[in-house]
Order: structure tokens, then C-alpha cells, then sequence
């Protein structure tokens, strides 16, 4: 069975490199670098040792458009499409529909 691809426009993927860009800059480098690797322990390892909390989490991406991407711009989202939730909702979506 061969595996469906979506074509994706210049505007889809600038987003997306702005997204991993604020993503490394709130995280760090590690934590992209060990969510593009797919490597779970890694991942699960650079967690721990950030001294990540969920909490703290929440209020960084609540101070950004992100977090509510398909919210018109004047609430304070992006007024995005749904392809803006489905790219960057999950760790590793964007290696698995466009080959990154």
C-alpha cells in the first residue's frame, strides 16, 4: 500500500520553520534535537533533566499565538487553517508528511 503525501505550500512551510524556531528558543536545542531524532528515551531524558513543568508549559504557550492557532488574529490566535493544527500538534509530524 503506498503512503499518501499532502503537497505543502511556501506559506505552510514558513510557518513551520517559524514554529521549530520559537520551539527551540522556549525549549532549547536539545529538546528539538531529541524530538527529530524519534528517539523516545532521549527525549524522555532531556525532559527530565530541563526541569520541565507542565504548568510552567502552559503559561509559556498561552502568552503566544500558538496556542490557540485557529482563533481569528484580533483574539489572539492565527487565524490559521486546520493544516496549522495537524502539522504542529505532534511531535514528529512534520517528518512524517513532508519528509523534512
Amino acid at each position: 500500500m503506498r503512503r499518501w503525501e499532502l503537497e505543502e505550500v511556501e506559506e505552510q512551510t514558513a510557518f513551520r520553520r517559524e514554529f521549530r524556531q520559537w520551539l527551540a528558543e522556549a525549549l532549547g536545542r536539545d529538546w528539538m534535537d531529541a524530538v527529530d531524532s524519534g528517539d523516545v528515551e532521549r527525549f524522555e531524558k532531556v525532559k527530565t533533566t530541563s526541569g520541565w513543568n507542565f504548568l510552567t508549559w502552559m503559561g509559556t504557550m498561552g502568552r503566544t499565538p500558538y496556542a490557540a492557532p485557529l482563533w481569528p488574529k484580533e483574539y489572539g490566535g492565527l487565524s490559521g487553517e486546520a493544516w496549522i493544527v495537524s502539522r504542529c500538534a505532534y511531535p514528529g509530524c512534520q517528518q512524517g508528511w513532508t519528509g523534512r
